[in-house]
């Protein structure tokens, strides 16, 4: 296990998600490094509204954001439409739950949601939502990867059945401040 700074783990991400046939060596530095806990401390902003998004880098191909969730915040259901994730627990707890859809174009929970917790990759591709629970009685950081970057996504309203293309908002921008 390495700890690395928030910069450094965004130059060493962009060399492997910029060379072709790399996705399995990505997949194995996300798992074998964390983010040094003083960079996590500076980076991550929470808010009492929502989940907070910060972005750390954004470009043509790549996006890499800092969500932050306070207790009992939680993600719409939604899609990443065309992009790949990557999504690593950095401090406390999430819950994922992932959906598919059914015959009748309404979607619905898969199996059994998974209790994420530090250090754990999610690699969050189809329908699903995070959440950090109330039991979980404590904020979480979780660190996304996004080969394109994440500026639209399908959400679905499990209730009515329908879903809308919606634009996700950057919270805090920290790309001047971490100037790669």
């Amino acid at each position: 296990m390495i700890t690395i700074t928030l910069r450094d783990f965004i130059q060493q991400s962009l060399s492997f998600l910029t060379t072709p046939g790399t996705t399995e060596k990505f997949e194995a530095f996300l798992t074998d490094s964390r983010i040094k806990p003083d960079d996590l401390a500076r980076y991550a902003t929470f808010s009492s509204d929502h989940y907070h998004r910060n972005c750390c880098y954004l470009d043509d191909e790549v996006g890499i954001l800092l969500l932050c969730w306070d207790i009992g915040q939680a993600s719409v259901i939604h899609d990443h439409a065309d992009q790949r994730c990557w999504a690593r627990i950095e401090a406390g707890y999430m819950q994922i739950q992932h959906y598919q859809h059914t015959d009748a174009q309404q979607i619905k929970a898969t199996s059994t949601a998974i209790t994420a917790s530090a250090g754990m990759l999610e690699i969050p591709n189809g329908i699903h939502k995070m959440a950090n629970l109330a039991e979980f009685n404590q904020r979480a950081i979780s660190l996304h990867v996004y080969a394109k970057p994440f500026t639209s996504c399908n959400a679905f309203d499990v209730e009515t059945g329908t879903s809308k293309l919606v634009t996700p908002q950057i919270d805090h921008d920290y790309r001047a401040e971490l100037s790669i």
